[in-house]
């Protein structure tokens, strides 16, 4: 299973995994389909990022999720009606409550069913459905982090609630600043920024929310240094599961598609988060989030610091800048340590690798390794150089 974004998507691969759209009830193309120019028109339409196709040189690589697509649909939908239900002035339900829980249970029921808490996969977001998505990605990252912490199920759950409800307070902004082809105007923002205090006040109103939730869903745009927003508070003074979420929803925003952006790779976000410690992020709490999403996601194809072309096959959660790979084309220094073509390298364990790093994700750069058809082609701006698969070559 090898990830390959739009860009480098040709017609003749056969996908991997399903690629669905919320406004589909089918997905847009199916697990073992082959993609034809018509199929690949609608992924540009789609505004998809990529997708997982299968490739010979990424035989038996299998990416584990924490979260299936139909389970991903599931708890958004179910986000969709909690939403709903404080956008129809129900917020004085005790049902509504009810469902904000259950919700919540579902997720973490899912989650903690699984044998490995690391988000290690690219997501094929859709903008329509942003909303619903972002919350529950920032609920799984925030339960996530607080099992890291090692915090009890009791307060896990709350985090986890809190996580699903941070941007209740959207609600109340308006639809035209909310969906926006562009960026907001300042206007617009200071409108945007009071969501905070608005989600507050609809929470307030509900008996059941406990002052933990109220607390991390009003604090979850400060900054420990204090130049964060609704009260400018720092430091201790921010809710600890304030701090947590702070972490996943600019965790998840900045790897979504937006209208007026395009989404960055998860390397990207993480080195800008790791320059933001102890001004915008608490350091220890950033520590601990960085163990529980991938760098470089398994089936990503990478550039090695001596320019070996390799790919990720598995993560280490003690440090998720150094995976495993499986060599591609090796560049010198990692040739004469005696890799070649298919050889698996623990960046992190293997003392003799110390060296090398990963320098990029082959997504960022402007020319790169791509599928056509079976063969395996090396596009370095010169002359393209054939590599038959071994299935060719016999």
């Amino acid at each position: 299973m090898l990830y390959v974004p739009l860009k480098r998507l040709k017609a003749g691969m056969t996908l991997a995994r399903p690629i669905r759209f919320a406004t589909s009830k089918e997905p847009l193309v199916n697990t073992g389909q082959v993609l034809t120019e018509k199929m690949l028109r609608r992924l540009r339409e789609f505004r998809i990022i990529g997708a997982y196709i299968e490739a010979d040189i990424a035989e038996g690589v299998e990416v584990k999720e924490i979260i299936s697509t139909e389970e991903k649909e599931e708890i958004a939908e179910d986000l969709k009606g909690v939403y709903n239900g404080f956008l129809e002035e129900r917020n004085m339900s005790s049902r509504l409550v009810n469902d904000i829980f259950e919700v919540s249970d579902k997720l973490m029921n899912i989650v903690l069913s699984k044998d490995e808490f690391l988000l290690n996969v690219i997501d094929i977001k859709d903008y329509d459905n942003y909303t619903y998505s972002h919350s529950m990605y920032v609920g799984i990252l925030s339960m996530l982090t607080g099992i890291k912490l090692g915090l009890t199920r009791g307060d896990v759950s709350i985090l986890t609630t809190a996580g699903l409800l941070h941007d209740i307070g959207k609600v109340d902004v308006p639809l035209d600043i909310i969906q926006k082809n562009g960026p907001l105007s300042d206007s617009e923002r200071d409108i945007m920024k009071k969501h905070p205090e608005f989600g507050v006040k609809r929470l307030l109103r509900l008996s059941g929310i406990t002052s933990e939730i109220v607390g991390a869903v009003y604090s979850h745009h400060e900054k420990v240094d204090g130049t964060g927003y609704p009260q400018g508070i720092k430091g201790d003074k921010i809710p600890y599961f304030g701090k947590i979420i702070a972490l996943a929803d600019v965790f998840d925003a900045l790897t979504s598609v937006r209208s007026y952006r395009n989404a960055w790779h998860a390397n990207e976000v993480i080195e800008y988060m790791m320059g933001c410690a102890n001004t915008h992020f608490d350091m220890q709490l950033l520590k601990t989030f960085l163990k529980v999403v991938a760098a470089y996601p398994v089936g990503m194809m990478v550039r090695l610091s001596d320019n070996t072309t390799a790919l990720v096959i598995k993560n280490s959660e003690s440090n998720v800048l150094r995976p495993t790979v499986r060599i591609l084309k090796p560049g010198e220094e990692v040739a004469a340590l005696g890799a070649k073509r298919g050889t698996e390298v623990d960046l992190f364990h293997e003392k003799e690798y110390y060296n090398i790093t990963v320098k990029e994700s082959l997504n960022e750069a402007e020319e790169g390794e791509f599928f056509d058809q079976g063969d395996y082609f090396i596009n370095s701006g010169e002359e393209k150089e054939e590599i038959k698969t071994e299935s060719q070559q016999e």
